[in-house]
């Protein structure tokens, strides 16, 4: 796997993923309610990364919306987190950006026999898994009326009830997709529901012929997908200005 190569498609995917600003430096993501907003990528110099960091503090105190910065190991300026940090951002646990190359041997090392996990077509299922259903529904369902073939939304069922959710992300290209949530209920963990779950969708991105998919992975679910073949690139780590999101 060419890591350089991954890390050019993981920056085009972090461009295709929220709205360029004014002065096209950030790229930003918010909720449907205005009140959450995660800065996808900066493209800023590094000698003006001071001054981006100010302003985008300013605009969510004027604009009264909490602001994550979702920054990557290759970032730059090299000390992006270290000037994070001091101009008052918090910050959140590390995770790995790990690939997984997508071919005939390493989707099948995911065997989702023994699991019912479905690909669904309507929310309520999935929000039953999520921690806040009714504002992740605001966000999904306009989502999915503005681009309709942006994700794949799968549920793992016992007994016909809903345990587990998670989201097969796609930016409109055939190179990229990105694996979130993978949420399971407390009563329901370490029954394999989770690796299920990426199994369903890596089959899923295999088919539409992604070449690779991509997981934030915290060290909980490192080892589990790491011994399936998924490889860390990268780490990402958010900070977050205002309340944690």
């Amino acid at each position: 796997m060419d890591i350089t190569e991954v890390l050019r498609l993981l920056d085009t995917d972090r461009a295709l993923s929220g709205t360029p600003s004014p002065t096209g430096d950030v790229v930003r993501s918010f909720t449907p309610d205005r009140l959450d907003c995660t800065l996808m990528l900066c493209r800023s110099a590094a000698d003006a990364i001071d001054d981006v960091i100010h302003r985008e503090k300013s605009l969510a105190d004027d604009g009264g919306y909490n602001l994550e910065w979702k920054t990557y190991g290759h970032d730059s300026p090299p000390d992006l987190r270290q000037r994070l940090a001091a101009a008052g951002f918090e910050a959140e646990p590390v995770e790995k950006f790990m690939v997984l190359p997508l071919t005939d041997e390493t989707v099948a090392r995911f065997d989702v026999a023994g699991h019912d996990v479905r690909r669904v077509q309507t929310l309520d299922d999935f929000l039953a898994t999520c921690d806040d259903p009714e504002r992740d529904r605001q966000w999904f369902e306009q989502e999915l009326d503005q681009n309709p073939n942006s994700m794949s939304i799968y549920v793992a069922y016992v007994d016909a009830n809903p345990v587990a959710g998670a989201r097969l992300a796609y930016n409109g290209r055939t190179d990229f997709a990105g694996l979130y949530g993978g949420k399971t209920l407390p009563a329901f963990r370490n029954q394999g529901h989770y690796i299920a779950l990426v199994g369903a969708r890596v089959r899923e991105a295999y088919e539409r012929g992604i070449a690779y998919v991509f997981i934030d992975a915290l060290p909980t679910s490192e080892p589990i997908v790491s011994k399936r073949g998924f490889v860390a690139v990268t780490n990402t780590q958010p900070f977050v200005w205002g309340r944690k999101l």
